[in-house]
């Protein structure tokens, strides 16, 4: 590594990096503090792989493509998303640009594709995030319905704001505890899953794989058949990238990481290893 991929990789300093033939271009721009340490890139990686969809589409999924289908429509859109995290993440730690993965398809492929793509994420983020936040006051309504949905919404989109304005470091603290509570929650699920599933239910009943055999492994859609079988699997597809949401999100960090070199790569890793699980 030579001397400006060393100032790249361990500076403090904000820096906009560019990768041209052979040589690193740092180019100032005000505004970057670099505050993103590994316990922050490593979580920021854990939520992007965990999405909102997980929680609230994996019903509508085996509902549709069936229990078999459902895991087969999981695991492909899981092979897909690896992909897209594994290459981000390299591109990423090669160039760890302001602009994140905008920036890289101007640069590496088209100015054309860099400015569709970043339109594309901005119209992805401008209806994820009301959805996001309606499914929080609709997941609060479990608990409470004497209060209006909309109070929640003003309350979660108030702390969004709130968050936003006040730097890179606070959202990675915010994202270290979402992703704890993530974490926790999905495991407090599986544990519950296998507890119904072997009897501890309160009518001890032993579920097994008895909805895999009635009404069987996979469900049909719009025909019956294999060809039903393979729509219903099909249909399954999109719910089930959703739960892969905001995989990209570690490109974006990357200039706010203070040393993106190390850091990314080794978040990545360890999105790889909770994807394949």
């Amino acid at each position: 590594m030579d001397k400006d991929e060393k100032i790249v990789a361990c500076s403090d300093m904000p820096a906009d990096v560019e990768m041209g033939s052979g040589n690193t271009e740092v180019i100032s721009s005000s505004g970057l503090k670099r505050e993103l340490g590994s316990r922050h890139i490593n979580m920021i990686a854990v939520a992007g792989m965990i999405g909102t969809g997980l929680f609230l589409s994996s019903g509508q999924v085996i509902a549709t493509a069936g229990p078999v289908g459902a895991l087969l429509a999981y695991t492909l859109m899981g092979f897909v998303t690896a992909g897209v995290a594994y290459t981000t993440g390299e591109i990423t730690a090669f160039m760890p640009s302001t602009g994140g993965f905008v920036r890289h398809a101007t640069k590496f492929v088209e100015p054309a594709l860099g400015a569709a793509t970043g339109w594309n994420f901005w119209y992805t983020m401008a209806i994820n995030m009301p959805a996001e936040i309606s499914a929080a006051a609709t997941l609060v309504q479990f608990w409470n319905t004497s209060i209006n949905p909309g109070v929640w919404i003003t309350i979660f989109l108030l702390f969004i704001i709130v968050a936003n304005l006040c730097g890179a470091k606070l959202y990675g603290e915010s994202e270290v505890v979402f992703a704890s509570l993530k974490i926790m929650l999905i495991i407090g699920l599986i544990i519950g899953g296998l507890v119904i599933d072997l009897g501890g239910a309160p009518n001890h009943e032993r579920l097994g794989f008895r909805y895999w055999i009635h009404p069987g492994a996979f469900n049909t859609y719009i025909k019956g058949g294999s060809a039903g079988r393979f729509l219903a699997f099909w249909k399954a597809m999109l719910p089930a990238a959703f739960s892969y949401g905001n995989i990209q999100v570690v490109a974006i960090s990357g200039s706010e990481t203070r040393n993106p070199r190390k850091l990314i790569p080794a978040a990545t890793k360890k999105t790889r290893h909770l994807n394949n699980k």
